[in-house]
């Protein structure tokens, strides 16, 4: 399983697997190289959530900020969600498009919080012959119910075909996120820096 951030991943562990955060964003490169002694993962059914890049730049972004150390309970160990959100504050003062910019500037994507990677580099490293991206299903979070449904269809996960996805953990959206998906100028930010994500997953 690829659990690309903010793409509904935490449900998907919590159903099928009756875990949370176990994946811990592995890529599917990642995956191969750690099951490489065992034949790799080629001969294993190999699936992912993606979502549209834009809700998910901005779901990323409400989550990171809503990780201010100093708000939570003592005694949580830090995080690099935690720096990820200080920088936003102080030196992006929360403005996304600001960040956006800054994302647009990195040589390397190992250099962004994990939550802002584009969703095709946890696809990275494995020979994907024709699909461009090695998994046997790719489902979208724009249409869970089905895809989950499709999914439990598609393989067997010792689950009933009809079983619900869980929800887990949403994030509270932005205060202004009606406003920002139509903002042109963050619209073009978002698709200049996931252009890949928007071709090879098929979206508009």
């Amino acid at each position: 399983y690829v659990h690309v951030p903010k793409a509904g991943g935490t449900s998907v562990e919590a159903t099928l697997f009756g875990v949370r955060k176990q994946t811990q964003h592995s890529s599917l490169g990642e995956w191969d190289a750690l099951l490489e002694s065992d034949g790799g993962v080629g001969p294993l059914f190999k699936f992912a959530f993606v979502r549209h890049p834009l809700q998910r730049f901005l779901s990323a972004f409400a989550y990171i900020l809503s990780r201010d150390k100093q708000a939570e309970p003592d005694g949580e160990p830090i995080q690099t969600v935690h720096f990820a959100s200080l920088l936003i504050r102080c030196r992006f003062a929360r403005c996304p498009k600001a960040y956006l910019r800054h994302l647009a500037s990195l040589r390397a994507w190992e250099d962004a919080p994990v939550h802002f990677r584009p969703q095709h580099t946890f696809f990275a490293g494995y020979a994907a012959a024709g699909s461009g991206h090695g998994c046997d299903f790719i489902g979208k979070l724009e249409n869970v119910k089905e895809d989950f449904a499709a999914l439990l269809r598609a393989h067997d996960f010792g689950l009933d075909p009809a079983t619900p996805l869980a929800h887990e953990r949403g994030t509270p959206k932005l205060p202004d996120h009606a406003a920002l998906l139509v903002d042109p100028e963050l619209v073009a930010l978002v698709k200049h820096v996931y252009a890949r994500d928007y071709d090879l997953f098929g979206y508009e």
